[in-house]
């Protein structure tokens, strides 16, 4: 293993590890650090197979490490290398079976204004998305079904969440996310220039999806877990949408809603 050119070693949790550990829980203080943790195999192998840019390498002090970690430490050769008691590193890692590697990735800009609309893209814009989990299986599904962008209000939870990065099982890395104040900022600006973005919210009293016109440059919207979408928000659409329920239940999960939504626009795409 190559020996980093800045290595650190923290005995204690001291002020700079109360810094990185302000990074699981404390959103004001991630984004004001401008960084965030990365943990797992999967998430921490597509961070690498990105280039994500990594501020720091976390390693615990007792154990050898094995080929997997030894490999990821010797890539990021010129970056800070941290080391500290594994039951420290495991604080940090949410776990309490051994963690191997953590990795302090930079956040990225979330204007939505550097993102381009383009011809026939599909947007996903979540408004007031509370739990982190639903935040990360949004991205999984982006991901999965190529969503241009993920927007989400000021209001919902962090993508950059360790729990939303973990649901998100590296999508994160791969889809482009914004921030915006409410839905209707993000359609007055989705629809400032060609090509034009039809905006079409999910709502159980909405239009069948059947018979909803999915072609052209879309704008998904999803509400939250508990409140559905706003009247700002519904305003800002173009259409509402149903999905059909046959069940006895009256609505679905968030990310689920909006898994078959994407599913769908790809289906009749294909």
């Amino acid at each position: 293993m190559t020996s980093p050119t800045r290595p650190t070693e923290l005995a204690t949790a001291n002020d700079e590890y109360q810094l990185l550990e302000a990074l699981l829980g404390n959103r004001t203080k991630r984004h004001r650090q401008g960084r965030f943790l990365i943990q797992g195999v999967t998430q921490i192998n597509r961070a690498m197979a990105t280039r994500w840019p990594i501020d720091a390498v976390l390693v615990p002090i007792e154990s050898v490490p094995s080929k997997w970690a030894a490999d990821v430490v010797d890539s990021l050769a010129d970056t800070e290398l941290i080391r500290m008691p594994r039951h420290l590193l495991d604080r940090l890692g949410q776990r309490d079976d051994g963690t191997e590697l953590i990795l302090v990735g930079s956040l990225p800009s979330t204007d939505l204004t550097r993102r381009p609309v383009v011809d026939d893209a599909i947007w996903v814009l979540g408004e007031n998305i509370s739990n982190p989990g639903n935040v990360g299986t949004l991205l999984r599904s982006s991901d999965a079904f190529g969503v241009h962008a993920l927007v989400l209000t000021s209001r919902s939870a962090d993508p950059f969440d360790p729990q939303a990065v973990r649901a998100s099982t590296g999508a994160v890395f791969d889809v482009p996310i914004a921030t915006v104040d409410s839905i209707s900022a993000a359609a007055a600006t989705l629809q400032t220039d060609p090509p034009p973005v039809r905006i079409i919210g999910l709502d159980e009293g909405g239009t069948a999806l059947d018979d909803t016109d999915l072609d052209g440059t879309l704008a998904i919207v999803a509400g939250s877990e508990t409140r559905g979408l706003t009247r700002k928000a519904r305003e800002a659409c173009d259409e509402i949408v149903a999905i059909p329920m046959h069940g006895s239940v009256s609505s679905l999960n968030v990310a689920v809603a909006t898994s078959i939504v994407l599913h769908e626009v790809r289906r009749r795409r294909a």
